[in-house]
Order: C-alpha cells, then sequence, then structure tokens
C-alpha cells in the first residue's frame, strides 16, 4: 500500500512540475476508459484456458518533448486474471483467477499526423503494476473464494506496446488505443502445485487491453 500512495505522489508530482515548468510542453490531460482481455501463462488446463475479460480505466498525461516525440505516463486500474471453461461433458471443473492491480505504465509515444487534427500513434514503454487483491472462483468448492494475495508477487513488470488514433475537437482530444502487455516476472510466490493449477511452472501477466480517451 504504501508504494501505491508513493505513487500516486510521484505522478501527482511530476503533472504539476511539467505543467509549470512549460505549460507548451503538456498537449493533453484526461482519462482512459475500456476493457481487457488476459491471460497467465502455463495456467491450468491449457485446452480449456480462455482469455478472461475485464474493466481497466484511470488518469494520463501527455508531454511532447519535439512536435512528435512524447511521453505518457498513466495511472490506470485493470480487472486482470485467467480462466478455465470447460465443456459440459468435462470432467474439469470451472476456475478464475480474479486479479485487480494498480498499473503506471510510462509510454514513449510518436505521432504520425494524417491530417491537422488526426493523428496515428505509436507506443511503447514500460509497466509496473501493483496488486490490490486476489481471489480464486471456482466450482471446485474447496478452492472457490480462496485469497491469493500472499501467494502473489505484490509487484509485477511487463512491458507494453500498442497502436493508437485521436482527433481533436476543438480543445478536446478523442483517442482509441489497441495495447499489448507482457508480463516479465513469475507473480506465482505460493506453492508450486497451486490447488491443481500451477505444477513447477513459472506464470506471467499477459494482457490485451482497449481504451477510449478523451482528453483537455
Amino acid at each position: 500500500m504504501r508504494a501505491i500512495i508513493i505513487s500516486i505522489l510521484m505522478y501527482a508530482l511530476l503533472a504539476v512540475t511539467i505543467s509549470a515548468q512549460n505549460e507548451t510542453g503538456l498537449t493533453s490531460k484526461g482519462i482512459h476508459i475500456g476493457m481487457n482481455l488476459s491471460y497467465l501463462t502455463d495456467y491450468g488446463n491449457t485446452e480449456a484456458r480462455v482469455l478472461k475479460p475485464g474493466f481497466c480505466g484511470g488518469l494520463y498525461l501527455t508531454y511532447n518533448l519535439t512536435e512528435k516525440f512524447a511521453i505518457q505516463p498513466e495511472i490506470l486500474y485493470f480487472m486482470k486474471g485467467s480462466k478455465n471453461d470447460f465443456d459440459d461433458d468435462s470432467e474439469g471443473m470451472d476456475t478464475k483467477w480474479n486479479l485487480s492491480y494498480l498499473e503506471i505504465p510510462i509510454l514513449f509515444k510518436i505521432t504520425q499526423p494524417l491530417n491537422e487534427k488526426t493523428n496515428v500513434n505509436f507506443l511503447a514503454g514500460p509497466t509496473v503494476s501493483f496488486l490490490l487483491s486476489a481471489k480464486i472462483e471456482s466450482d471446485w468448492d474447496e478452492i472457490d473464494g480462496y485469497d491469493l494475495k500472499d501467494d502473489l508477487e505484490a509487484t509485477d513488470f511487463g512491458i507494453t506496446l500498442g497502436m493508437g488514433i485521436d482527433h481533436t475537437f476543438s480543445s478536446m482530444v478523442v483517442s482509441f488505443d489497441a495495447r499489448f502487455t507482457l508480463g516479465l516476472m513469475d507473480i506465482l510466490t505460493g506453492p508450486k502445485d497451486g490447488y491443481g493449477i500451477f505444477t513447477n511452472r513459472q506464470s506471467t501477466n499477459n494482457n490485451i487491453y482497449f481504451l477510449l480517451g478523451l482528453g483537455f
């Protein structure tokens, strides 16, 4: 929790500092809202594994270093995890890991103008995530409702890649991004048998997500 508070304070300080130093460099600040499709590598039965949908959203600011190159820090809330769905004829039991994170991507943004008001954007950068909650939801009564938080790393790291488009309406910027975050570390700290889900494996967070942005 202390790391989360410090990160939020650093984000706020960065925003204030940038604005104070150069009003013209801060080209946009606003909100993102969208959905994500997440999965954990080596999670359960790979034949039954499906992408787990969830909500994502938060705040961002864009600071242009040059006309076509910017840095874009963000604070985003994510509902992540993984999911196994078995056929009715299967003996397997449907299981979901419901994980929530506070995620801070620091993205480098390259902009290619299409016209005076519309841009195509390419995004890449590191991401740090802080685990907020983690619970199992399962048809198997013995593990349904189990709190996983103590069995997972409190902090996760990854690389985010994406592409998007934005259009300026007067003083408002509307954007749409499609992104992928590749997890770089094993998030499991508990026993590797993991209630039959993990067996001497490593598991990383992976996430495909889509964001609608409204900037000012």
